[in-house]
């Protein structure tokens, strides 16, 4: 003797778990209708940021060793670091991020052993071009360079000598609007 349910009763089955389900479903959001709206209108009001949030790094470039572990250790590779020398003589030339890639992991600043790199709470990254998503920690700076090296610089021969042939052409423009 087959003991199987009958179609009808399969019918009402059927039909109270879709019925359960709704409610359930309508349960939920029952209780979001008649609760306050959780829209934050951005920019005008500033979302709360919780603790730990992983958003822009910082950087200190006068404790980094150039060990590129940060670069290293990088799932996307979005690190770029530039330098020259070893060790102590070690000098950074270049140290960028392209945050159109960054995945915000954390593993960077994990990794770095002088605690130089870590995550900030800074999360507004909008810009409008893909070049401005690229942050430049530390870039080399021609300029900046040409004054710290200006003291040894200023009694270089070659130096002195192109003074000396600007002093006397200066001299000779004189004596020649003098006369």
């Amino acid at each position: 003797m087959n003991h199987h349910p009958s179609a009808f009763a399969n019918y009402w089955r059927i039909l109270w778990s879709a019925i359960v389900t709704t409610i359930a479903g309508l349960r939920v959001t029952l209780k979001y209708l008649f609760s306050r709206p959780i829209t934050v209108e951005y920019p005008d009001m500033l979302p709360e940021i919780p603790d730990g949030w992983r958003g822009v790094h910082a950087y200190e470039t006068d404790r980094c060793t150039i060990c590129r572990l940060c670069e290293r250790v990088c799932p996307v590779q979005c690190i770029t670091i530039e330098g020259e020398g070893k060790g102590r003589n070690a000098r950074l030339l270049r140290y960028e991020i392209d945050y159109g890639m960054c995945l915000f992991c954390n593993l960077c600043a994990e990794a770095c052993p002088t605690a130089c790199l870590w995550m900030t709470g800074e999360w507004d990254l909008a810009c409008y071009r893909r070049e401005d998503c690229i942050v430049r920690f530390h870039e080399r700076d021609p300029e900046e360079e040409r004054k710290k090296l200006w003291p040894s610089l200023r009694n270089h021969p070659a130096r002195l000598k192109k003074k000396a042939v600007e002093a006397e052409s200066v001299g000779e423009e004189t004596r020649e609007t003098q006369a």
